[in-house]
């Protein structure tokens, strides 16, 4: 994305946690990232942003962005369609458009009426026997 042209604003080793006490010890800092990045894009308007993974993270990002009128996607969809379905209500809430790593996804969206595209796993070619 960085070769694209995309904007990158922070160490991503900043919001990279994982398990609750991790979170918790990181909290402060992400509260605050997610702040200023929700101030770096509705001040700049970009044409669109694109959260990456982290749907607890980003959606609330998202969602600010898009009720300001910004264009946003999610890139790669949490499993919703596995559990904790009711998830859908947020994503809807906070994209405009969520790119899917699996063909069936997309299925899941439709029927909620939620913009979905299929765009395949990075891996899988290079991965494949």
């Amino acid at each position: 994305m960085l070769e694209a042209g995309c904007v990158q604003l922070w160490d991503k080793n900043l919001a990279n946690v994982m398990g609750f006490s991790e979170v918790l010890k990181k909290l402060p800092a992400l509260l605050r990232l997610q702040k200023v990045i929700i101030h770096y894009f509705s001040t700049s308007k970009p044409d669109v942003f694109i959260g990456v993974d982290a749907p607890d993270f980003n959606f609330l990002i998202e969602r600010k962005l898009k009720r300001q009128g910004i264009k946003t996607v999610h890139f790669i969809s949490p499993s919703v369609w596995a559990w904790r379905k009711n998830r859908i209500k947020k994503i809807k809430k906070s994209t405009d458009l969520v790119l899917c790593l699996f063909p069936f996804e997309v299925d899941f969206y439709q029927q909620h009426a939620q913009r979905a595209v299929f765009v395949g796993h990075p891996l899988a070619e290079s991965l494949a026997p």
